[in-house]
């Protein structure tokens, strides 16, 4: 196989994961009080919840791959929602989840493993962990550089 070849097979592999996380993020069973989560706006509570760190504005806009404008927007509706807090620290602003935030996260993170192990319950542990590491290796190869 040529490189052209291998590419366009990234290519459809990459696509093949849009699908995984569609069946994954799909009507995520957030609790009655809480607006649906859009699946980049779920991608953004978990990563708050997984570095325990606040974020600020600027990282939050390169972690997204989007403008500070649009970041802010997406911050904004997460406040609204009761997912995160916003705090002024000299002239920067540090967001964080919320501990309904962390609640509801909870529940939704519950349900996701319910489901990918759903789909992937016939796998081995062995084969698991082969997926899980190169999958690993395919993001670090388009992170941005110091996201997680």
């Amino acid at each position: 196989m040529n490189r052209e070849e291998t590419l366009k097979e990234l290519i459809g592999y990459v696509d093949g994961l849009s699908l995984i996380g569609r069946a994954i993020f799909a009507k995520s069973p957030n609790l009655p009080s809480s607006p649906e989560l859009s699946r980049l706006e779920l991608i953004y509570v978990a990563a708050l919840q997984r570095l325990e760190r606040p974020f600020t504005l600027k990282e939050t806009a390169s972690r997204l791959a989007c403008s500070k404008q649009q970041a802010s927007c997406l911050v904004d509706r997460l406040v609204a929602a009761g997912y995160l807090r916003k705090r002024t620290v000299g002239r920067t602003i540090e967001i964080t989840l919320s501990e309904e935030g962390r609640r509801r996260y909870e529940v939704i993170e519950k349900t996701r493993m319910e489901r990918i192990e759903q789909s992937l319950g016939h796998l081995d542990d062995e084969q698991l962990l082969e997926a899980a590491s190169s999958l690993r290796r395919l993001r670090g190869l388009f992170a941005p550089p110091g996201s997680d």
